[in-house]
């Protein structure tokens, strides 16, 4: 009986095996935590202080799942579903991230449909900064455009078809459309089809990159009103040293970006604000609220010393508005990697605007915090 138990448990664990194996290799687990504690300083306003794990309402932490079935020698079909993890506070349930699903040719590249990141958004923008998706980052501080969707560094782009090229040389393209026509013109939100593109540029040491979106939104009943956004950039490597420039034109931004600032809960921290509070540094609008002009610049540099990476970077948004919202922005700190998965940042940054109002025209963060990717 004990041998017939112990063949039993043998088959079971032969047969098991490939199963588990094949489920490994084509559902992958992932995710990223982080825990930071921030003070803030704003003027006429009092010091604040408090634990998070980002100053994007939780976009920060996240679970994710990546699905890949091989189809053939060059062909793999490919499904992404990733949620936002709010750990430190318990506000609200877990939330869609990103969600597509699509087919991968080594070829003809990818094609996918659903909800991404847009290609304005991670072309340049977010990858360059390494204080990103914390306190001290430039979106939505004055160095980066906040706004949310096609046109800034915040949200994601939904009911979207999305196409990356294969690496053509030393450059690959990308371009993603939102494919939506409203029934009638009494409908507000997207009139006509939006889109974004980009172009990735990498040569040794040296990258490049362009990325631009339209938007076409309806503002009124018979009205609307066309977003734009370009920008361009480069970064260069030398040793430890790490240098990138970008330079992004705006026009029309009607979108108010959002949780520009730490603990944004409500509308008192300044003047122009999203649905979830907090004084946008980089929003290109006059002191009404209205769309305008205006240029956003960003320039970072990095040093690497072993496990450290001392990090200094400043911006500035310019809007072409008599009346528009002039940001300064600086940061400085330092990073440090106790592995390729784990690293602890902090330090200090300011933003300073001088067209907003006089209710906050600058802000002073200092941060610390702890982050975790598996």
């Amino acid at each position: 009986m004990k041998r017939n138990m112990i063949s039993l448990a043998i088959g079971a664990v032969c047969v098991a095996t490939p199963i588990v194996e094949a489920m490994a290799d084509s559902v992958k687990l992932y995710g990223r935590l982080q825990g930071e504690y921030t003070v803030v300083d704003t003027d006429n306003s009092s010091s604040i202080q408090g634990v998070g794990d980002n100053v994007n309402g939780g976009q920060w932490g996240l679970l994710g799942f990546k699905a890949v079935e091989k189809l053939s020698a060059k062909t793999d079909a490919i499904a992404v579903l990733e949620f936002i993890i709010n750990p430190d506070d318990n506000k609200g349930a877990a939330t869609n991230r990103q969600g597509f699903v699509g087919l991968k040719n080594k070829d003809f590249g990818s094609l996918a449909i659903g909800r991404f990141h847009s290609p304005y958004k991670t072309t340049g923008g977010v990858k360059i900064d390494p204080f990103n998706a914390s306190a001290l980052q430039a979106r939505g501080a004055g160095g980066m455009a906040g706004a949310v969707g096609l046109m800034g560094t915040f949200g994601y782009i939904s009911n979207t078809i999305y196409y990356k090229s294969p690496q053509l040389g030393n450059m690959n393209l990308t371009f993603a459309i939102i494919p939506e026509e409203r029934n009638s013109s009494s409908d507000t939100g997207d009139a006509t089809n939006d889109y974004a593109t980009a172009i990735n540029y990498k040569a040794g040491p040296l990258k490049l990159w362009m990325a631009s979106a339209i938007n076409n939104r309806a503002v009124s009943s018979g009205s609307t009103v066309n977003e734009s956004a370009i920008k361009v950039g480069g970064q260069y490597t030398m040793g430890g040293h790490k240098v990138a420039l970008q330079i992004a034109k705006l026009s029309n931004a009607v979108v108010s970006p959002t949780n520009g600032t730490p603990f944004a809960e409500g509308s008192g921290n300044g003047s122009t604000t999203g649905s979830s509070g907090g004084t946008n540094y980089s929003a290109i609008l006059d002191t009404s609220g209205n769309p305008a002009k205006g240029k956003i610049w960003f320039l970072g540099y990095q040093y690497k010393m072993g496990n450290n990476t001392l990090v200094a970077q400043m911006g500035k948004t310019d809007t072409s508005s008599a009346t528009g919202n002039d940001t300064d922005y600086f940061a400085v700190g330092l990073l440090h990697n106790f592995s390729k998965r784990t690293r602890l940042h902090f330090g200090y940054a300011e933003s300073d605007t001088n067209k907003l109002t006089t209710v906050s025209n600058s802000r002073e963060v200092f941060s610390v915090g702890l982050r975790r990717t598996f």
